[in-house]
């Protein structure tokens, strides 16, 4: 909940799609977002902590594999 409440501009909360990000799913095999990860939760999907944290990790990672370093989502999830 704090990783969520501290993206103020929800940039990882929704599925990114290719209409907003060209190229995306070609670039990035496998997508995260919290919107995902709390479908999860609230499904009792995880059994372990570690797989919760590789999925939020995930988000991280795709965000700057597929942005510039420079790029402002790049950069939050840089923090």
């Amino acid at each position: 909940e704090r990783l969520m409440r501290e993206d103020q501009h929800r940039v990882f909360y929704l599925p990114v799609s290719d209409v907003h990000a060209p190229n995306y799913s070609r670039i990035i095999k496998t997508p995260m977002d919290f919107k995902t990860i709390c479908g999860r939760l609230h499904n009792l999907v995880y059994e372990k902590a570690e797989n919760l944290k590789q999925h939020v990790n995930l988000i991280w990672r795709n965000a700057l594999d597929y942005n510039p370093s420079e790029n402002m989502v790049a950069r939050l999830a840089i923090r």
